[in-house]
């Protein structure tokens, strides 16, 4: 897969060096006119009421046929009606992905919030995604170099849509904090490989799962394992009823075991905000948020930019 993604940044990157300015110029005016982006990263971080949020993939199945509209419609009122946190849409260039349409599609239904998944490596795809409605977009950091990766998340932030960043490894977890990343995919195909991933993020930082979640059991490892969210698409278009399996999805990551980053979350939030109106003392500087066994993150270790 590694050879394959390298091989369709190229590609895009060939294509959007062949943009001509007039076409810049009126996908900035459509950007600026498009409906106003909504806030993900808040649709996403876990609570004690909901531990663990499913994100729906509207996509195909490989090798099948891209659905009528009247298809996509009824998919992602399904996805939205069996409790989504978020819901993402793929680029053509990944395989099953139905690209801008299904966004614009999905965005006119008021669906969401919506994730737009592409091998992003310009402004101008960052451009396009915010013009048909997205409301975040993910960036892959190993196919970018340090003052790309840099630049599209200013970017994507200045259009006001949330950068996810997909991670495959602990140099990409490193790359991700230097950007103060709040969403971070897991690119991972081994329910031991994420959790290690995790192990160094802050706890403010919405930890995202996504292949091989295909069932409630999955749901339920993940949030185990420190997860805040999950992506589901193939699953969800195997069965005949999809609402119904993300709702029993949704449902899973609600058991007592699965509350502990929550109340991480929700403590080191507390913490922030008590910190920001100048109430933290040395005292609490050294207190330990609940079932660790080390100092929260402070804030100024989140990082802003």
């Amino acid at each position: 897969m590694a050879w394959f993604i390298d091989e369709v940044a190229q590609r895009v990157r060939a294509a959007a060096r062949q943009v001509p300015d007039l076409e810049r110029d009126a996908l900035r005016r459509a950007a600026q006119a498009a409906p106003a982006p909504r806030e993900f990263y808040r649709a996403l971080v876990p609570s004690p009421q909901r531990p663990i949020g499913v994100i729906g993939e509207i996509r195909s199945l490989g090798g099948s046929p891209a659905p009528a509209p009247a298809q996509l419609e009824a998919f992602a009122q399904a996805l939205s009606s069996g409790g989504a946190a978020a819901i993402s849409v793929t680029a053509p260039v990944i395989p099953g992905g139905l690209g801008l349409p299904a966004l614009r599609l999905a965005r006119g239904l008021g669906v969401g919030p919506l994730l737009y998944r592409d091998v992003t490596v310009s402004a101008v795809q960052l451009l396009r995604a915010r013009a048909a409605g997205a409301d975040a977009v993910s960036l892959t950091p190993r196919i970018l170099a340090d003052v790309e990766l840099e630049a599209l998340v200013e970017r994507a932030r200045s259009l006001g849509m949330e950068p996810c960043l997909e991670v495959e490894s602990e140099s990409d977890i490193a790359r991700a904090m230097a950007c103060a990343a709040r969403v971070v995919i897991a690119d991972s195909r081994s329910a031991t490989d994420y959790p290690q991933l995790f192990e160094a993020l802050p706890y403010t930082c919405v930890r995202v799962v996504r292949r091989g979640v295909r069932n409630p059991c999955d749901v339920f490892t993940a949030a185990r394992h420190g997860a805040g969210c999950v992506i589901v698409g193939r699953a969800l278009l195997e069965t005949a009823d999809p609402a119904g399996l993300l709702a029993s999805m949704a449902t899973a990551g609600r058991h007592p075991a699965a509350l502990l980053m929550a109340k991480r979350t929700a403590y080191v939030a507390e913490r922030t905000a008590s910190t920001a109106e100048g109430t933290a003392t040395a005292t609490e500087g050294s207190a330990q948020a609940p079932g660790l066994g080390h100092p929260p993150h402070a804030p100024g270790q989140e990082g802003t930019r």
